[in-house]
């Protein structure tokens, strides 16, 4: 790629943007994300979408995930997410580091830097990186493109939020939340649009992710009728998908009755 590995610590944190810095070598430069200029359009990650329905009982929140991760993401994680697409890794490396330093997002992903996010956010190989991973899904699901589908990213989020703990499960949970109570802006200027009904793909995420936790929540009976009585269940679901319902619906189906009825409904159309 023509990108050495800085001997500098990693900056962590929130750190200055510095758009008008450039090096004719960035690989031999001391500063840890050291890049070549690049002029792309960033928001704040709550700007991206319409908030259009509310959810009652759970926090929105665009930002307090990706802000959390952006802080713990290295130079070396974005050299290896650019790199995943070989023939452009050249291309998404600076757009990756604009993004990490400002703390700000495409309104719409483009293909640079969106290829290597997907190909990174949908990794499914063993000792995957879980932190760039969830990095990389947090902003397939705050900027997507259009082609992007939340279904590919969603599992891969709760996985990975779960497996590096903390308040990230938390903060994930608020992620989803604003995507299922928010819409793309075009779609939700068209005349007439029915905005009653949340985004079932976020809304089982979120259940999941909250069933793991606290089973117990008293929100999740709410949450599961609704699934089970939505088109969620109605086509089968990919392999990161059936690996969590089964790992964290199906040992609470004998004392959920709620979640069981979901799972049973999910189960059915998997095997379809």
């Amino acid at each position: 790629m023509g990108y050495r590995r800085s001997r500098r610590q990693p900056a962590r944190g929130p750190v200055e943007p510095d758009p008008g810095h450039g090096c004719a070598d960035p690989s031999r430069c001391v500063r840890a994300f050291c890049a070549v200029p690049v002029d792309i359009a960033l928001v704040a990650p709550g700007n991206t979408r319409v908030v259009v329905r509310e959810l009652p009982g759970w926090p929105l929140s665009a930002s307090a995930l990706f802000d959390r991760l952006n802080g713990r993401i290295t130079r070396e994680q974005l050299l290896r997410i650019a790199s995943s697409d070989p023939f452009g890794a050249h291309l998404h490396f600076p757009v990756l580091v604009r993004i990490r330093l400002s703390g700000q997002v495409p309104p719409r992903l483009a293909f640079d830097p969106g290829e290597a996010l997907r190909l990174t956010g949908w990794s499914d190989r063993p000792g995957v990186d879980h932190l760039a991973r969830a990095w990389c899904c947090t902003l397939l699901t705050i900027a997507p493109g259009g082609d992007d589908d939340l279904v590919t990213v969603a599992a891969k989020l709760v996985e990975s939020c779960q497996v590096l703990g903390g308040d990230l499960p938390e903060l994930a949970g608020q992620l989803l939340a604003w995507r299922a109570a928010t819409e793309d802006p075009d779609i939700a200027r068209l005349p007439g649009r029915d905005h009653g009904r949340a985004d079932p793909v976020a809304l089982l995420a979120l259940l999941l992710l909250r069933a793991a936790t606290d089973p117990t929540d008293t929100r999740l009976v709410d949450l599961a009728r609704t699934l089970a009585d939505s088109d969620a269940p109605a086509v089968p679901m990919p392999r990161p998908w059936r690996r969590l319902i089964d790992t964290i619906l199906t040992p609470l189906r004998p004392t959920h009755p709620d979640l069981d009825r979901l799972a049973d409904a999910l189960v059915r159309a998997d095997t379809r």
